[in-house]
């Protein structure tokens, strides 16, 4: 059986030239700065201000000046990966006999759920 690449923070990314990796700190102060746009208000119905991504890039610039991160392409689409991983966990989470793990953050799911 050949080795499978490991999930988590241990696998290497392959990009484009063009593309731009986030560091871990990066996307931990855009999270911040995605709660702190909660906690302020900031909110609509149906998602955020129309302001939020400019908002999002002012803040990363205090943290990390010099920053080359900008709300298009970089912010934006970051934001979009999040959503999508996000719909994929809520959708897994769903089915009974699947489970987090709220101390390894592993996601767990009974044997016969396995072999389904």
């Amino acid at each position: 059986m050949p080795d499978l690449p490991r999930a988590g923070r241990g696998r290497k990314r392959v990009v484009s030239s063009t593309q731009r990796v986030w560091t871990f700190a990066e996307e931990c102060e855009l999270m911040c700065a995605l709660k702190d746009l909660v906690v302020k208000g900031n909110k609509c119905d149906n998602g955020f201000t129309s302001s939020y991504l400019l908002l999002f890039e002012n803040s990363l610039a205090i943290k990390f000046p010099g920053t080359d991160l900008k709300c298009e392409p970089h912010i934006n689409s970051n934001i979009h990966v999040w959503k999508r991983q996000y719909v994929c966990l809520k959708n897994l989470l769903g089915i009974s006999g699947v489970d987090l793990n709220s101390t390894t953050y592993h996601v767990e799911a009974l044997p016969e759920v396995s072999e389904s």
